[in-house]
């Protein structure tokens, strides 16, 4: 599969107030930078976002491991 010649972002426009509203992402689409030495590029192809969704929006309530 080729590499594509564009880079798309989604980029954080504003802080969600709760849950993810339209406007508050904003996609950019640049070109690829060309590579230096020692370099690699990879491609993603899959996104998962709704493990950080609420830590964005504040509302992060999961515990990890026990408190002293």
């Amino acid at each position: 599969m080729p590499m594509p010649q564009s880079n798309r972002q989604w980029r954080l426009r504003r802080r969600p107030a709760g849950d993810l509203a339209p406007g508050d992402l904003k996609l950019v689409t640049s070109l690829v930078p060309a590579q230096g030495p020692n370099q690699g590029l990879a491609r993603n192809l899959y996104l998962v976002f709704d493990a950080i969704a609420g830590a964005i929006g504040g509302k992060l309530v999961v515990q990890i491991g026990s408190q002293p």
